[in-house]
């Protein structure tokens, strides 16, 4: 058996540029890019789902699958072409493939409200009734299985809980029906449908929902209210306002959550909070949020012009720290990675461009542009820009100016020759660094507002740094040997020092690194080496740390030594060779009928699990292979070596 070692590469987009906010035709070539990365066929035919993560052959599992078949409708919805329509189709076949047409074996009762709403969308997408008769199924399993009058009304979270002092009924499983059953009326016009939702509506109104504030609370159980404050219970919370015909309240939602939910600020705007990385659920909270803010604004449900405003700013940032291969993840205060992503995580900016209608000259009465930075810049310079502020529709009202630097920009600063102007003007952006600042992209905003609405344009100064890349992607190491990879340097923005490395942690005792050279100004070498002395290691964390001058990044990585030496490892072995009555190693790949190792017909294969191994510093050695090797059944003596020995290890 031999162990890997993956070693995954963080760093930033490189260059400068100057970009305004995202077109409808960006938002496309954002879906393409989307797919590029994630949609793939994983057991042939006409099935098809997104991957988890780039390079992962897993699918992104029952409701993250199902909101991002929604992607697939909105960008069918923006651009009504035979082949977004193929998608959509493909998609459906791919999630029911994988989970057949009846849900009821998941029991969170919102996992299939999220798959009802994406069902009954995609079959009017596609005209395709099968894609309704399962959303209707499952309607129906949730309204049977869970409805019920504890609380007053109300949809149980989790149907294997309903009842119990673990019983929840929550925003995301309420809402979510409630639009649900709207959707099915509209495509099979069933009164039913709608009366249903109505009455959830009127519970959820009645329970999650704060006239006075619009706030919407997370759910209800027998400990009482449970207030925590997430976007995506926003988002469904104003769509289902909209269905049900309340557009007071679904503003006051809405204006809830763009002046409460925070994860900074873009030109006096509120950023949606960042709910983390690595494909957990609250990673596409905030493209679910703007999905259905963008729903209730194309039904004019939204009266409060600075929503729009708010929503084409987070979208704007999102589209601004994509990477080069037109992805961007959902930390909108740093540049995306350039790889290792996960399809959930970038979902949000994808949604948010889909449903959310690019920032318009004509409806602000002004445009904005930057010019690009006047180029790469060291710690202690200035980087200067022109913004261009262009009337248009005779508009000739004042634009008031202000600039964000985006995220943990240390010693970065940024400021307007003018703070306002009126009419065709220009402005100067500086962008000044401090001698302690990071090497790397830092992102400036500037947005212009005038009469509650706004555009907002960005410019990115770059200061040296380096990147790194390393072949193979991915070692193996075995116990008394060595691995190599190379790590290439490529200098970034001017960038022309030597880089140091070193490892900071995780190296297993035994396994030794060397970078050959150590300080290297284009490539090193490293060899992790196994002394015949290391012990077995499963999936340690290592890290190696680079750095030089004003910048320094790690490589993160999992190491795990397969075995150590086969000579060593500490006790007195005992001899079983006369008990054994079962076999069970056998070459790879070769056919038995004796059952295996545990009468079901699983065996080890003798060459992943060599003569012997090290395992917690005790030594075994293993039988021979395709003949008896091990012991099976009860009642049987074996002799023990003579000695004094304070435990018995049985492997």
């Amino acid at each position: 058996m031999q162990a890997g070692i993956a070693l995954f590469l963080l760093f930033f987009v490189s260059g400068r540029f100057a970009a305004a906010q995202w077109t409808a035709a960006d938002a496309q070539s954002a879906f393409s890019d989307y797919n590029d990365a994630f949609y793939f066929n994983p057991a042939g035919g006409n099935n098809y789902d997104y991957r988890l993560s780039q390079d992962s052959t897993s699918t992104s599992g029952f409701w993250n699958g199902a909101e991002q078949i929604e992607l697939a409708i909105d960008a069918y919805n923006e651009n009504p072409t035979a082949a977004n329509q193929t998608i959509i189709n493909k998609l459906c076949n791919g999630f029911t493939a994988e989970f057949t047409t009846d849900w009821s074996s998941d029991s969170y009762d919102d996992d299939l409200m999220w798959a009802t709403i994406a069902f009954s969308r995609a079959a009017k997408a596609t005209g395709n009734s099968a894609w309704l008769a399962e959303a209707e199924t499952n309607f129906a399993v949730v309204w049977s299985r869970g409805y019920d009058i504890t609380f007053g009304s109300g949809i149980w979270w989790n149907a294997a809980a309903e009842t119990t002092s673990n019983g929840y009924k929550n925003s995301p499983a309420n809402w979510t029906f409630v639009i649900a059953g709207n959707l099915l009326y509209q495509a099979t016009g069933d009164s039913t449908y709608k009366s249903e939702a109505a009455t959830i509506f009127s519970w959820a109104y009645a329970n999650l929902y704060v006239p006075s504030t619009g706030e919407v609370y997370d759910g209800i159980s027998g400990s009482g209210i449970q207030n925590a404050n997430y976007s995506y219970n926003y988002g469904i919370a104003v769509g289902a306002e909209t269905f049900e015909n309340h557009p007071a309240d679904a503003t006051n939602i809405a204006d809830y959550l763009i002046n409460n939910l925070s994860g900074g600020t873009v030109g006096g705007y509120n950023i949606l909070p960042n709910y983390g990385q690595g494909g957990t659920d609250g990673g596409g909270f905030n493209g679910i949020t703007l999905r259905w803010i963008g729903y209730a604004l194309s039904q004019g449900a939204l009266s409060n012009p600075a929503i729009l405003s708010w929503a084409q700013t987070n979208v704007g940032l999102a589209w601004a720290v994509r990477n080069s291969s037109g992805l961007s993840w959902n930390d909108w205060f740093a540049f995306t990675l350039a790889g290792g992503l996960y399809s959930w995580d970038c979902a949000d900016t994808l949604a948010g461009m889909l449903d959310i209608p690019p920032p318009s000259a004509a409806a602000t009465g002004f445009s904005l542009a930057a010019s690009s930075s006047s180029g790469p810049i060291n710690a202690g310079s200035s980087s200067t820009s022109t913004i261009t502020v262009t009337s248009v529709t005779g508009f000739n009202g004042t634009v008031a100016l202000t600039t964000t630097v985006i995220g943990a920009a240390t010693g970065v600063t940024a400021s307007l020759s003018k703070n306002a102007v009126t009419g065709l003007a220009s402005v100067q952006l500086t962008i000044d660094t401090a001698s302690s600042t990071q090497g790397g992209n830092y992102l400036v905003a500037v947005t212009g507002t005038s009469g509650g609405v706004s555009q907002t344009v960005y410019v990115e100064v770059g200061l040296p740094f380096f990147a790194l890349s390393i072949t193979p992607s991915s070692l193996s190491l075995d116990e008394s040997a060595a691995a190599i990879a190379r790590i290439v340097i490529t200098p970034l923005n001017g960038f022309h020092d030597k880089v140091q490395f070193s490892v900071m942690s995780g190296l297993p005792d035994g396994v030794h690194a060397l970078f050959q050279p150590d300080n290297a100004r284009s490539s090193t070498r490293l060899a992790l080496i196994a002394d015949d002395k290391a012990f077995t290691t499963p999936s340690t964390p290592l890290s190696i740390f680079a750095t030089a001058s004003n910048y320094s990044q790690s490589i993160s990585s999992n190491l795990s030594l397969s075995e150590a030496n086969r000579r060593f490892g500490s006790g007195v072995p005992v001899d079983l060779s006369s008990v054994w009555n079962a076999t069970g190693i056998y070459p790879a790949g070769e056919s038995y009928s004796t059952g295996g190792l545990d009468d079901l017909g699983y065996s080890y294969a003798s060459n992943l699990l060599g003569p012997a191994r090290v395992l917690d510093g005790v030594g075994f050695q293993f039988g021979p292979v395709g003949r008896p090797d091990a012991v099976c059944a009860a009642g049987r003596t074996i002799s023990l070596p003579a000695g004094r020995f304070h435990a018995l290890q049985l492997l």
